[in-house]
């Protein structure tokens, strides 16, 4: 599936928007890092989290709530 999400928009209301299903048990804020997503193609800017390990980052996932 692709997602369009214009620059500023919060990836995971996108998401949820376009019909995905986005594990966000805090409500998508990135407290306990269950809103990890992989970006296959194009970029997402995230901010640092300690719930998101540096190899994953470099893989590609953020975390949608953030």
């Amino acid at each position: 599936m692709t997602i369009y999400v214009e620059q500023g928009e919060n990836l995971h209301r996108a998401a949820v928007a376009a019909g995905v299903h986005v594990d966000a048990a805090w409500g998508g804020n990135g407290t306990c890092g269950k809103c990890r997503v992989l970006i296959k193609k194009g970029r997402a800017k995230s901010a640092p989290s300690p719930n998101l390990r540096q190899d994953r980052v470099e893989k590609g996932y953020v975390l949608a709530g953030l």
